[in-house]
């Protein structure tokens, strides 16, 4: 329905609007961030990043770099509830890793899979993504899903864990949090949207 509806487009920063991130944090998997503006009932998702095996620090200077280029206003991080977790060796969490580096993360609920996969849902009813800079997490969350369960030949509850996976993650934490903010500013019309895309 979004590329039916043209909303896979360009999506220029609104430099007179805060910036949002949600993220899905690995370890041993990649580490995913979505970038959002809201404005009114409309979900902007301008920008996407991902990579595998960095230390924090290196998405904190992520954070800095997209600052600097493009003018972001970060108003809140939203972060799964796993980030407060200590380390073994070091007895740090990342939320305080990240807080030293800069950034203070919100921690979000101990939510089910259900629930995430619901936010989502509702969330992207008024998502318009740009079609360049969330190239990457689109093709996550077009290929986000369930594993089939053949000798019950059914799907079974949780999602495959793979590739696809950190992106939607990540793009489900923002849903739950962004979806609980309340937005009274009247809408204005977004840019037409490009006649060619990438998705085209």
């Amino acid at each position: 329905q979004i590329r039916k509806d043209n909303r896979i487009c360009k999506v220029p920063h609104d430099p007179n609007l805060p910036t949002y991130t949600s993220w899905d944090l690995g370890i041993l998997d990649p580490t995913a961030i979505w970038f959002f503006q809201i404005y009114g009932k409309e979900n902007r998702v301008i920008n996407y990043y991902e990579a595998n095996n960095e230390p924090l620090a290196h998405y904190a200077r992520i954070l800095d770099e997209k600052k600097a280029e493009h003018g972001y206003h970060y108003e809140k991080h939203f972060a799964p509830h796993d980030i407060a977790a200590r380390d073994l060796s070091s007895g740090v969490s990342r939320e305080q890793t990240m807080a030293t580096l800069g950034y203070r993360m919100n921690k979000g609920a101990r939510l089910g899979v259900e629930d995430r996969i619901e936010a989502t849902r509702q969330f992207l009813k008024n998502c318009w993504f740009d079609s360049e800079k969330c190239a990457a997490g689109i093709r996550a969350l077009q290929n986000y899903r369930r594993e089939f369960n053949d000798k019950l030949e059914q799907f079974k509850a949780t999602p495959v864990h793979d590739w696809a996976s950190h992106g939607s993650d990540a793009f489900g934490e923002g849903a739950i949090n962004i979806n609980k903010m309340q937005v009274t500013t009247k809408p204005k019309p977004m840019p037409k949207p490009l006649k060619k895309s990438w998705m085209s």
